[in-house]
């Protein structure tokens, strides 16, 4: 049992509900609240050893101190940067014409829009542009094919001939690579491949392409047979388990419905339950 709701901001302590003695302004930080836990501390303020504690640092931009409350003494403008006890004004043009220079912090100037730093210095990528591709840009890297859909190829940017209806599955793509297989074939022996599978519940035997015939989710194969899945959640009255699927249950011509079940023939319905019809003497 907790406390009624409607007992404001009280608390279970040692069996009873106990009231948190918490000045709002924070005058009794860090000390006990009466009620097993401790009271906050005021704005401003952050428990430190015990006791509420107001961080301390200097006005003068000198940084990289302790604050007395365990941390750190930083920047108050966060355009600035602690470098060797002061507070630093990073020195990079928006133009990034110093790239690569360094910044008068401990850093070093990032380079303009469309350049890398690259062997100390900001260098920007050259690559041709007649579809030749695989050289150096000049900057460490390699020149490759501006659209996204070609594929370099022998120093040249190469479209791949695969139509998307798979048609040319397993073929070579005249880019140096294969056509992909269309939907719900796969690449069996140089050439796209079909899995033909029995549907009489059988498994085990070869798909025809390389693989074996399995058996659906929730099933097994056992002794060349697919087991009949479970159901689950479990069926509800009136309802039978077919392989996974909760069906209606329907009695055979001779017998009936009762309860749960179906009761056959010599029975009556009693209670939902199926009780032998008593011999009349």
């Amino acid at each position: 049992c907790g406390c009624k709701s409607g007992s404001g901001t009280t608390r279970c302590y040692m069996g009873q509900c106990c009231a948190p003695s918490c000045p709002a302004d924070g005058s009794k930080g860090g000390m006990s609240d009466g009620c097993g836990g401790t009271c906050p501390c005021g704005g401003g303020t952050k428990l430190y050893m015990g006791a509420c504690c107001k961080a301390q640092c200097p006005t003068d931009g000198s940084c990289g101190g302790s604050n007395g409350c365990g941390g750190t003494c930083g920047c108050s403008d966060e355009s600035l940067r602690c470098y060797m006890g002061q507070c630093c004004a990073p020195a990079c043009p928006a133009d990034g014409s110093r790239g690569g220079m360094s910044d008068g912090c401990g850093n070093t100037c990032p380079c303009g829009s469309g350049t890398k730093l690259y062997m100390g210095a900001c260098c920007k990528a050259q690559c041709p542009t007649d579809g030749s591709c695989g050289g150096s840009n000049g900057c460490g890297g390699t020149c490759g094919c501006s659209d996204e859909s070609l594929r370099c190829y022998m120093g040249q940017c190469c479209a791949p001939a695969c139509p998307a209806d798979g048609s040319k599955g397993g073929m070579s793509d005249g880019c140096g690579r294969t056509c992909p297989c269309g939907s719900g074939t796969t690449l069996y022996n140089g050439a796209c491949c079909k899995p033909q599978c029995p549907t009489d519940g059988s498994c085990g035997g070869s798909d025809g392409c390389g693989g074996t015939c399995g058996c659906a989710s929730g099933s097994k194969c056992t002794a060349g047979q697919c087991t009949a899945r479970p159901c689950s959640p479990a069926c509800g009255c009136g309802q039978v388990c077919v392989d996974g699927a909760c069906v209606t249950q329907y009695c055979d011509p001779d017998a009936f419905a009762c309860g749960c079940t179906c009761c056959g023939p010599g029975n009556s319905c009693v209670s939902g339950r199926c009780v032998p019809n008593q011999p009349v003497f």
